[in-house]
């Protein structure tokens, strides 16, 4: 089996591959999910003409923010799966893949 002999080598590279992939999803998700927050504050003041405009945005950027969380959960899933599969949890750079992910969009539910 391929995940069964994953070599020290391949898991390092795996893992950082997986954590930039799940860092980057979760940045775009928290800069979107701003995005929508503006557009929520622009909703106060539009005027009629602009509001359907304003609401469209917000609906748009909502979605995108939590498709992109999803998607940046899928990939942690992945992770978690192919490290355990492959009996590499034990490596430093699997750890880290696992569980500074989780540590950010932590962080980032606090802004």
């Amino acid at each position: 089996m391929v995940i069964a002999s994953l070599s020290i080598r391949k898991v390092k590279a795996l893992s950082v591959i997986l954590l930039v992939t799940q860092l980057v999803l979760i940045g775009f998700s928290y800069y979107y999910r701003g995005m929508a927050s503006g557009e929520l504050q622009n909703i106060s003041t539009a005027s009629g003409n602009h509001l359907d405009e304003y609401l469209f945005r917000l609906q748009h950027y909502d979605r995108l923010e939590a498709l992109l969380g999803y998607a940046a959960a899928g990939v942690w899933l992945l992770t978690v799966t192919i490290l355990n599969v492959g009996k590499a949890t034990k490596l430093v750079w699997a750890q880290v893949s696992i569980v500074v992910p989780m540590m950010i969009s932590f962080l980032l539910s606090f802004f």
